[in-house]
């Protein structure tokens, strides 16, 4: 039986192939869709990255909540002083503009709160408003309901008032923040 088997392949000369290798029309661009393949997922990584990581990449500056408080402020001023059909907007952005202020610089909750809420915290709003600002700051709270809600006319020179009221009233609580940074600076 072994001395039927060649010993070498070159001895086969009996064996022939039916047909020679056929290519497909398609087989000349299997690299080019290799590379294709490889340069979309390239791209999806990118893209994933890119939309992953762009909170980190971007160049927003945090302001403090004086400065913030003072930006708005000079926003809602450019503004046209409203006449009486527009007054509860400009008051409701005013109220919106103190309270975020206080909420940020002194850690009090004053967004979420009604009017009512807000006037019985005497002692949070003591840590930052003495006795006539604390007045104050109840009367303007009370009025501006009136005007966001009961619609009450407001003259605008009174609006313009307010806002000056507002600024000056974030301006002394900025100072009262400072110095309490000063003190737990120097007890540290």
């Amino acid at each position: 039986m072994t001395a039927a088997l060649p010993k070498s392949v070159s001895e086969m000369t009996d064996i022939l192939d039916i047909e020679s290798v056929i290519l497909s029309p398609w087989s000349r661009f299997y690299p080019l869709g290799v590379w294709l393949l490889v340069l979309l997922l390239c791209l999806a990584l990118i893209l994933f990255l890119y939309f992953r990581f762009r909170h980190r990449w971007s160049k927003t500056i945090k302001l403090s909540p004086y400065d913030r408080a003072q930006r708005e402020l000079q926003t809602l001023e450019k503004l046209e002083i409203p006449d009486a059909r527009r007054c509860g907007e400009f008051y409701f952005k005013l109220t919106e503009i103190l309270k975020r202020y206080f909420e940020d610089e002194f850690y009090v909750s004053l967004l979420d709160k009604t009017t009512d809420e807000i006037l019985s915290l005497r002692e949070g709003l003591s840590a930052f408003l003495e006795t006539s600002e604390k007045e104050r700051f109840q009367s303007f709270l009370l009025k501006s309901d009136g005007i966001k809600f009961a619609k009450v006319p407001v003259p605008p020179e009174e609006a313009v008032r307010d806002l000056g009221w507002v600024r000056a009233l974030i301006n002394e609580a900025h100072v009262k923040a400072l110095k309490r940074q000063e003190k737990v600076q120097k007890l540290s």
